[in-house]
């Protein structure tokens, strides 16, 4: 029994894992309050439970703020984009069911829900990639419209996750505590398990371009993973 509460034994591990989690996902919904915030605050999340799951000692709290701040004017920039484009396809829904006649409403229809289709997909891979990578905008959306068709497979998972957790949430309150999962756990939950398969793939390319490094330099592969990793962050 001492030794349950061991600051090294399994349990107390996981009890400080869950603390963590509580902290950012508190942290998280304060910083998405001004709205406007929601990319920065979304990849800063990212980078949080990348450091948490490399089992880094930096303080949770640390590592939030300051990739707060460091991806706060793309991760903007980006979430801007997104919202636009989704506000624009709204517009033309409205545009379609007022002036087109009914077969031109249905292509017309057909259409937005492509492109509202891709933007989602986009969109779960935008600000991974923003706290994992070192890249340009245009860079950063080019990977995440080829990574969302790349690996349907974590893109369809992850959509199943956040889609299951809304749904749970809105029909069947009871099961979450009427809101209080979502202020306690949801989003810093999320991010954990959808963030082991981010990293998933995102460590394959990360490997991948230690190798071609390794053979560029000559350096041991070992040396080169370990550069590429800091790198990306």
């Amino acid at each position: 029994m001492k030794g349950l509460f061991n600051l090294d034994s399994p349990f107390s591990r996981f009890m400080g894992r869950l603390g963590d989690l509580m902290i950012l996902n508190l942290l998280f919904i304060a910083s998405c309050l001004p709205l406007f915030t929601i990319g920065a605050a979304v990849s800063a999340m990212a980078h949080s439970i990348n450091r948490m799951l490399a089992k880094d000692e930096t303080s949770p709290v640390t590592n939030y703020f300051q990739a707060f701040k460091l991806n706060f004017k793309q991760a903007t920039i980006l979430f801007g984009g997104l919202l636009f484009v989704a506000v624009v396809s709204r517009a033309w829904f409205v545009v379609a069911n007022i002036y087109l006649s009914e077969w031109s409403q249905l292509m017309m229809k057909g259409i937005l829900y492509v492109i509202l289709l891709r933007l989602v997909m986009m969109g779960i891979w935008l600000f991974p990639l923003q706290a994992k990578f070192e890249n340009s905008l245009r860079g950063t959306l080019k990977n995440a419209y080829l990574m969302s068709f790349r690996h349907f497979l974590t893109t369809f998972m992850v959509s199943l996750l956040i889609g299951l957790s809304v749904l749970v949430t809105i029909f069947y309150p009871a099961f979450v505590g009427y809101g209080m999962f979502w202020l306690v756990f949801l989003f810093a939950g999320l991010a954990f398990l959808t963030g082991i398969l981010f990293n998933r793939v995102f460590d394959r390319y990360i490997q991948r371009q230690a190798v071609e490094d390794c053979g560029r330099s000559g350096e041991k592969v070992d040396s080169a993973l370990a550069v590429t990793s800091k790198g990306n962050r």
